[in-house]
């Protein structure tokens, strides 16, 4: 932190109940660089896998998600924060696993750049 500036956060899991690749992202206020963060890049990788859905989001942290990496680095350190989670189990679609994981990762890194692109 000290010798370059650090400006996302992505933390990845695994869900064993909820179904798909879904996001939980900061709870912000609306017209910030933060709240346009959490809502832009989930927004742009939703657009472009279908594996991926934005109603399964949730941009909210309770009290006993203080200790997620998410939340602790989001607060001590005021990164852009989003944990991105991909259930276990099979779907209607196939079996969620590394290809959909190699597809997001796909995915988010186009996010970044089109996310940059539009606050230039």
């Amino acid at each position: 932190m000290k010798k370059q500036k650090i400006t996302f956060l992505f933390d990845l899991h695994g869900h064993s109940a909820k179904k798909n690749i879904f996001a939980f992202g900061e709870e912000s206020e609306i017209g910030t660089n933060r709240y346009l963060y959490s809502r832009i890049i989930p927004k742009i990788i939703a657009d472009s896998i279908d594996s991926f859905k934005l109603d399964h989001c949730l941009f909210k942290a309770s009290k006993e998600k203080t200790n997620t990496a998410r939340v602790y680095f989001s607060k001590k350190y005021h990164l852009n924060a989003i944990t991105f989670e991909q259930s276990y189990g099979l779907l209607e679609t196939g079996c969620m696993g590394i290809s959909n994981w190699k597809n997001f990762g796909t995915a988010l890194a186009d996010s970044l750049i089109t996310y940059a692109e539009l606050i230039r």
